[in-house]
């Protein structure tokens, strides 16, 4: 989204039916930009989002400079299903968890408890196969 003059606060719209659950990053024309968080420092520039609706920054920062916010978002209560590539994913999954839950069977139960343990973990590992490896630091 492009700046204005002394404006702080920017709507945020996203497409589809999606409601923002974090503002992970924020650059401005290239430059990182601090995230505040609750009990957070505060620098002399930093964005933030009061309610999810808007982002806003801490001071004006002058017109036409290039604010780009990566965040994470989820389907909302308007959202009409989820996204193929998802339902293709986990549909089984999620059926047979809703069908272990309804006839109380144990058995289904555990498979489902057990996928889901295995979908965390490969979402952890950014849906590849191998371990993330710790970066070393040299002192």
């Amino acid at each position: 989204m492009r700046t204005t003059g002394s404006e702080l606060s920017y709507d945020i719209e996203f497409p589809g039916a999606a409601d923002l659950v974090r503002l992970e990053s924020a650059t401005l024309d290239g430059d990182e930009l601090e995230v505040w968080r609750a009990g957070g420092a505060k620098n002399s520039l930093y964005v933030f989002t009061p309610e999810r609706k808007t982002v806003e920054l801490s001071r004006p920062v002058g017109a036409n400079r290039t604010l780009v916010l990566r965040v994470s978002v989820m389907p909302s209560n308007k959202a009409y299903g989820i996204e193929d590539e998802i339902f293709a994913s986990y549909a089984e999954v999620i059926a047979r968890g809703a069908v272990a839950r309804i006839n109380s069977d144990a058995v289904i139960g555990q498979w489902f408890d057990d996928e889901c343990e295995r979908i965390k973990i490969k979402t952890w590992r950014g849906n590849s196969s191998a371990r993330p490896r710790a970066v070393g630091v040299a002192f």
